[in-house]
Order: structure tokens, then sequence, then C-alpha cells
């Protein structure tokens, strides 16, 4: 940040002077400036607003002085100078993730968020998402739809292949082993990757394939090659066209093309979607997280990547769970919940539980004699809805008579109209005829037509059956006309019932809907409230954000199909919670970005002031001598040293602090932890799932063999490192979350503070240099935030432990293996897989944070060093852009016609500016009030045309 320049006394009355202005009246304290007592959603618009003002106040300034920075350095020199203030404006981004299980209703749920029609696949059979997809805001003005399609590293893919090529290898070759069965566990493993990679590559259309294949052939597959490797742009303002193109990279349905079914999603590692919508404005990045233990070594690490930046975690659960709700705290598996507390994210501020389709599966007459606590009020309803359904059964038989005698009587009259346009022609012949013997003699009117009295008795039959025949089709018709007004009374009568039914089905539906959140929200609030004491005693006053949603009624409402959305139990958007969870959503936005809006706001007037000073000042940029800028130097260079030793010894007593805090919250109780870790340990392997609940033999195998994680097609997910290594986490995650989470920030706190009121003394033109310092020195704790407990340290020792004996007991065969490999696993405990191993943890867990804790103060002045070096060079540069070569001759100081010219420009902009930031934001953009004019802005002529012209002007 640029310091203001040196100012220079003026050196008596030369002419070439220009005096100083008036000193201007203080200015009114700006609409921003002055929100305390105001709502923070009123502060943020009312922040956000004065950025805007300010952002194009400044570009339009700047597009006025880039005209004259040719013909003074020194406004070139002011231009760099608020660049680099719109550089400092901060992204609001602030990254959710969506967590669940698969068919969690994620999808569904993001799409409705969005108000996009199926913008992401949705799929009723099976899990539609298969990787990991990140949606933000698209600025771009050309397309509505924007997707960027990244694929995994080319190298993971034969990684895979080759394992299905030598499982198939060792099916083909087993022979019958325990139990006298063949693996199942290896059938299970090759039909997993065949399912997966057949949807890529053209010939891998059986198992049995794989015989005259190989690696390689399989990877010249057209849609492989054309993938891997290489990143992919898909833009599109039809959303059923953008949705259609990007299906293939993110869900695992197929698409028909060239004769063969399709999906690239096996070697996708992160879609990222750039959509206009209202919600994404705001700076929210919505990620959807598939579910962990991806085989995908690049999607698991991109995962843990999204995971560690997520600033809030939207945890997905199905509320189907037919009539007695239970399961509703299943939201979370021990991994995800661990990680989540090892990383800060697992605290009320940072979390929202979301019940999705919280109407499925719920059937009155089953639900509510299962929950007496209903209102009994329900019961009239369910007696009104019961007596109106028998109403409207009653109706619609009726109806159905109705409809069967109006169809009898419509083929009736159409039977009579048939005959009747046949024998059409004869009888107007017959009748014609007799009226030419009738002719002197007058029909009376309403007569019925006759033949002639010479007629043949033929004729007379024929006419005789023709008004027979029209007296039945009005007779019919008549009844038909009865017929339909009675049809119509009973349709309206059966409206008006299902009206009185559909209000009665939606009370009671809604009844049903209100209490099984209720249940939801006692039962997650009481399982996170368990599972968060084990981080924190701490007691939060804030209640935990649950919300129970309903993604396909929100749907019918926005499609106007309200009757559908009332047989579901909700009647306006509202009662879908997808408004109030977006709400809720976007409320979490609101404090870093007035956070970030004021610091920005405090930087373009601390610029305007700038400016104007400078402004103020007429006389070209004073030049010191080279003697003169020594002595300057000398003296910064001693105020300089003083505040790097003051901060040198500050930078040390913070790393004390936390080193002693990390000592007493936790390296000083590892001795005791690894014990109880082992003890713990022992008692799962020998007594627990991993012996007493039967796993098959084949299982058992399949887990050593994949050293330690297998998800078996009956038995579910296992992950024995994750335990081996949950055993000791969940001993000391409350210590960790202590010391990072609260104790360790209090630290960094205090010392900010300390910074800026050092910062403070040191010199009021370094004052602005605080805001820049604080937030970087900051980074110098985050490496210490990483969970290095389970990412870098921990873990691997644990699997590494056990990976020999993985290796051994995944090796055996024959009868017996299982009993053998569970010998071998408890003899293991006693050995190196034991207290040995959480020994080592512990070890290598004290040597890292002690490693850290002895470099904190190097990472304090490195930062420091770093932002001061920044300074001292812009100052520096400052410095020389005010001094000159050689001796100054002259006192006199020339007047800068530049300055005169913009001096006539710029301050009544920056005084309209200064206007606006008084005034209310409105919503109806304004236009530039003074739009620069080109015929003024004449650059052509250097300073020292300007100061001739101005000689020729004055004599």
């Amino acid at each position: 940040m640029r310091s203001p320049s040196p100012k220079v006394e003026d050196q008596g009355s030369d002419p070439f002077i220009t005096p100083e202005p008036p000193t201007k009246k203080a200015l009114p304290t700006l609409l921003w400036q002055r929100i305390g007592e105001m709502p923070l959603v009123q502060k943020v618009k009312i922040v956000e607003a004065a950025s805007h003002l300010g952002i194009a106040a400044l570009n339009d300034m700047m597009k006025i002085m880039s005209h004259y920075e040719q013909s003074d350095p020194a406004v070139k020199f002011e231009i760099l100078s608020l660049r680099k203030v719109l550089e400092q404006k901060k992204e609001n981004q602030i990254y959710i993730g969506f967590l669940g299980c698969s068919g969690a209703g994620k999808s569904s749920l993001i799409n409705a968020l969005l108000y996009e029609r199926n913008i992401l696949p949705i799929s009723h059979e099976e899990a539609s998402t298969s990787v990991i997809v990140e949606i933000s805001y698209n600025t771009r003005s050309d397309y509505q739809y924007v997707a960027e399609v990244l694929p995994i590293e080319e190298s993971e893919i034969p990684k895979e292949l080759e394992q299905l090529f030598e499982d198939k290898k060792a099916w083909d070759a087993q022979e019958r082993e325990e139990d006298d069965e063949l693996d199942p566990e290896l059938k299970q493993r090759m039909d997993f990757t065949f399912d997966k990679y057949s949807c890529v590559f053209k010939k891998l259309r059986s198992l049995d394939a794989l015989k005259g294949l190989s690696v390689e052939e399989l990877l010249e597959d057209p849609n492989a090659k054309n993938m891997l490797g290489q990143r992919r742009i898909i833009e599109n303002s039809n959303l059923r066209e953008f949705a259609k193109s990007i299906k293939p990279f993110i869900d695992k349905s197929k698409q028909v093309g060239d004769g063969f079914a399709y999906s690239l999603w096996p070697l996708v590692k992160v879609v990222k979607l750039y959509i206009k919508t209202d919600i994404l404005k705001t700076g929210i990045v919505l990620v959807d997280l598939p579910g962990s233990h991806d085989t995908s070594a690049a999607r698991s690490q991109m995962a843990a990547q999204y995971m560690k930046n997520l600033a809030l975690c939207c945890v997905t659960a199905d509320a189907k769970r037919a009539a007695t709700d239970k399961g509703a705290k299943d939201t979370l598996n021990d991994v995800r919940r661990r990680t989540m507390q090892l990383d800060g994210l697992y605290l009320k501020d940072s979390i929202f539980f979301i019940i999705t389709a919280i109407d499925a599966s719920i059937e009155p007459d089953t639900y509510i004699p299962d929950h007496p606590e209903l209102d009994s009020a329900i019961l009239e309803d369910v007696k009104l809805s019961n007596s109106y359904k028998e109403s409207i059964t009653q109706l619609d038989n009726e109806l159905k008579e109705k409809d069967s005698r109006a169809r009898k009587l419509e083929k009736v009259i159409q039977q009579c109209d048939e005959r009747l346009a046949g024998l059409k022609a004869q009888f107007e012949q017959i009748i014609s005829q007799g009226g030419a013997q009738n002719q002197n003699k007058k029909r009376k009117r309403g007569t019925t037509p006759s033949a002639g009295p010479a007629a043949s008795p033929e004729d007379h039959k024929a006419v005789k059956y023709y008004l027979s025949l029209q007296k039945l089709r009005a007779e019919h018709h008549d009844d038909l006309n009865k017929v339909n007004i009675e049809s119509l009374k009973i349709h309206t009568k059966k409206e008006s019932y299902t009206k009185v039914k559909l209000n009665a089905d939606f009370r009671i539906m809604n009844q049903c809907i209100a209490n099984r959140k209720k249940f939801q929200v006692e039962v997650i609030t009481k399982d996170y409230e368990t599972t968060r004491k084990e981080i924190s005693d701490k007691k939060s006053h804030r209640p935990l954000p649950v919300h129970c949603v309903s993604a396909v009624a929100f749907k019918h409402l926005v499609d106007g199909n309200e009757a559908k959305a009332m047989e579901k139990g909700f009647k306006t958007k509202a009662d879908t919670g997808i408004p109030g969870l977006r709400d809720g959503l976007i409320s979490t936005t609101w404090e870093p970005r007035l956070k970030n809006g004021l610091a920005f706001n405090e930087e373009l007037h601390n610029a305007f002031a700038r400016l104007e000073k400078w402004l103020e000042d007429t006389t070209a940029s004073f030049k010191m001598t080279a003697e003169e800028r020594l002595q300057l130097d000398g003296k910064i260079a001693q105020v300089s040293k003083n505040i790097d030793e003051s901060f040198a010894q500050l930078h040390i007593t913070t790393g004390k602090s936390a080193e002693q805090l990390i000592e007493k919250r936790l390296l000083s109780a590892f001795s005791k932890i690894s014990k109880k870790a082992a003890a713990k340990l022992r008692k799962r392997v020998t007594k627990t799932v991993w012996v007493s609940r039967p796993i098959i033999w084949s299982t058992h195998r399949a887990l050593n063999k994949n050293h330690g994680v297998w998800k078996s097609s009956h038995a579910g997910l296992f992950d024995w490192n994750e335990e081996i290594h949950g055993e000791f986490v969940d001993i000391i995650k409350k210590g960790w979350a202590q010391t990072f989470h609260v104790n360790i920030p209090t630290v960094v706190s205090e010392y900010i503070q300390e910074v800026e009121k050092r910062l403070a003394d040191y010199a009021d033109n370094l004052l602005s240099a605080a805001l820049g310092i604080s937030p970087s020195l900051r980074e110098a704790f985050e490496y210490l935030h990483d969970s290095v407990l389970r990412n870098r340290l921990v873990k691997p020792i644990c699997e590494e432990a056990w990976m020999a004996v993985y290796e051994k007991c995944g090796a055996e065969k024959g009868k017996g293996l299982y009993a053998r490999n569970k010998a071998t696993h408890k003899k293991h405990l006693n050995g190196l897989g034991g207290i040995a191993m959480y020994k080592a943890c512990c070890d290598q867990l004290e040597t890292a944070l002690r490693s850290m804790c002895g470099d904190l103060h190097n990472q304090f002045e490195e930062n420091y060093k770093e932002i001061m070096q920044e300074f001292k060079d812009e100052m520096t540069a400052t410095l020389d852009q005010h001094t000159m070569g050689g001796d100054r001759r002259s006192n006199r100081q020339r007047t800068s016609l530049t300055k005169v010219k913009l001096q006539k420009l710029l301050p009544s902009r920056i005084e309209a500016l200064y206007k606006d930031w008084q005034a209310e934001p409105s919503d109806e953009p304004k236009e530039d009030k003074m739009k620069p004019n080109d015929a003024k802005l004449d650059s052509d002529r250097t300073e020292a045309d300007e100061e001739l012209f101005l000689i020729s002007m004055i004599l």
C-alpha cells in the first residue's frame, strides 16, 4: 500500500507556484461507516453497494488519468497505486459441501436450490452422481451454462485394469477352498471393476473377453484416449442440451452412441459447472461429494482437499424410513464424522443437517396408529377424508352409470343418423312428389310431412319409417342432454368433495410431516450433542441447523401443480423447506461479505483521500538531492530496525506460547494415550467385528489382500485401517480440537492485536500496512490446522505396522485359513501391531509438532519480512520518484499543468462519489454522472510543451 508523497514547504511567492487551496470542511460520516445498529443483511447491502460505486468511480478516474501518464511520470505512478487498491478486492467464495450416502437425494436437492430443472442427473434406480461436482456462478456473458471437465491422471487407469486381468487369471485357476466353495469376494471385485469400465471400453464386452485383450489394447479405445489427460469445456445456453452433454461425465447411466452404451465418469476427477442463478451470486460454491472409499485415488484426494476447504458441510440423509423414522441419526459414518471433528467442521456454525424427501413413504393409515402423540384433530380429518372418499367413490360409480347410459344413447343416435342419412334422399323425393300432388292444398305449420295421395304403399311405409327414426333420435337426444346435465352436476359435486378431501388429506400429511420433522430434529440434535462432547465440553446457545425438505414437492409447486404438492402435505414453496434452506445457506455469506466489503471500502476511501491530497498540490513532483535522500534513508533505516527487533521478539514470544499450549494439551498425555489405544484395539481385534460377528473366510482374506479395506456385497464396507487409526484418534481428538480450533486461534487473535498496536506506534504513514500484514501472518498457523494427525502421520504408521500381516494373511489358501489368519492377527497385537505401533505414532507426532513449534517464530519472521519488504520496495520506489540526479540548483517549483487539468476533472468525481456514499443504496443502476470528455483529454503535449504554453499565456 502506497504512502503519501513527502510534502515540501512553499519556497516563496514564485508565480509558478500555485497557492494552496482553502482547507475543506470535514465530510460527514459516510453511510457505510455508520451501519452499527442496522440488521446484518442491510449492512451487507449498503457496504457492497458502496463498493460497486467506489470501483466504478475509481475506474472512471483511472481512465481519465491514463490520458496523461505519458506526459507526467508522476501520474503513471499514481495510477499504479490505484490499481493496487483494486487488486485487494477479495472474492467472497464460500464453499459448501453436500455429504451423504448414495441415494440420499443430494442431486435433487441441489437442483432445487439452483432453481434449475435436472441440471444434475437424477436416477431412481441407483446413485446418479459418481464424481465430484463443483457449481459456482457464471460470470461470462456469452453462455448461460459452462462446464469444465477435469480427467484423472492417465497413470491411474492401467493399475485398476491390470488388477482386473490378474483377478480373472486367479479366478480361472483357483481351486475350491474353505467351505468347499470358490472365493466370492474375488468374483465381486472382478464384477465391480468390470461394471465400472465396461461403459468406457467398447471391447470390454464380458469378463471372458479379457482372455484375448491386454491393458494396452483397451487404452487404445477412442473414448479413453480422447478423455484422459485432456480438459474439456462444454458451453451452451439451452439447459436441456447442456444437461444432456454433461451427463456422461457425471453419472453412471449409459448413453448410446456408435452402437455402444457408454459413460465416461470413471475417467473424470471433477466436473466444474458455472451457471447463472441467484444463490451463486452471493459467492456460494456448491460441491456435491460422492460417498467415501472411492476406488479412484485422484477423486479421493480431490474430495479430501475439498473437505479441507469447506466453510460449511451439508450432511444429507433420506427420511424414507417407512412408519418408524428409525435411522435418522445415521447421517454420518465414523470416518466422515472423525474427519469433520479434526478439521473443525463439526460445529454448529459449520454444519447443516438436511433430511431430504421428508414426505416419502408416509402412509397415514399406518403412520397415525404408530404415532399416538399426533394431535387428536388429525382423527377428525381422517374421518372427514374417509367420509368424502366414500362419497367420491359413490359419485364415481354414478358417473360410470351416467357415462355408460350416455355412450348407449350416443350409439343409438349415431345409428339413427347413419340410417337417416341413407334414407334422406328417398324421403325428400317422396315428400317432393307428394307436395306436387297436393300443391293446391296448403299444409298447416307443424304438420308432419307425408307422401302424396298417389304414393305407393312402399313410399308411405318409407316415410313412416324415416319419421319414426327422427322421433327416436330426438327422444334419445333429449335423454342424452338430461344425462349430460346430471353428469355435470355430479362432476361439480365431485370437484367440491375432492377439494374438501384434498384439504383434509393435506392437513393429515402436513401433521404427519411435522411430527416426523420434530422426531428427526430431536434425534439428530441428541446424536450431534453426544458426538460434539467428544471434542468440546463447551455448550452452544445456537440451535443446531436441521432442515427437512422435499425437492419433489418444490418442483410440483414450481411447475404450478399445486394439487400434487398438497397431496404430499405442502401448500406453498416455503412449506417444502427449500426456500428456508436457501436463505440459511446465503446467511452464511453475510459475515465474510461484510468484513471483506468494509476492509475494501476503507482502502477505497484512503485511496481517494490520498488522491485528493496529491491533487491539492499542483506543483510538479518534488525532487530531493542525493544528499537529502541519504539523510532520509538513514532515518528510515533506524525506524525500520526498531520495528524489526520489536517484531522478532513478538514472534519468539508467540511461538513459545503455542508450544506451551501444545505441550500441556497434547504431548504430556501421549504416553497414556498409546497404552489406552492399544487396549481398545486388542478388544476390537479379539472380541468384536474382526472375529465375533462372523465375516466369511473369503471376506477376511479379501480384507487382508486389499490391505485392510474392502466392501463386501453381503456384509458392507470394512476399513480395518480406519478402525486401528480411529482407536488412537478418538482418544486424542478432544484435546486436538480444543488446542487447534480454540486455544491456538486465541493466540493468533492476541498476536494480531499486538501487531496492529505496534504498527500504529510505528508511524502514521505505515498504519495502512497493518491491514495487509494481519491476514497474511495468519498463514503461519495454517499448517497447524491441517490435520496431520489423520492425513500425514498417524494413519500411515498404522497401515505400515499391519502391512506385513495383511500380505501374509492375504496369501493364505486352503481350508483353515480363517482360523490361521485370526491367530496371526492376535499374535501381531502383542508385537508391532499393538502398543508399539501407537507409541511410534505418538513419537512421530510429537517430533513433528515440536519441530513445528520450534520453527514457528521463523514462520512468523518469513511472513513478516515478505510483507515488510513489499512495503519497503514500494516506499523506495516512491522516494526514487522524488529523487533527482546531481544537485538541485534552484528552489523554484514548477507548476504541473497536468495536475491543473486533473484538478478540474477529478475532485468533482470524488465529491460525487462521497455524495453517493451518503445516500441509501438504490436497486436501480445509476448512469455514469460524469463521463470524460475526450476533447478535454489532450495528451499530445508533454510537460515541457505545457510549460511553454503557460509562459506564452503569461507573456
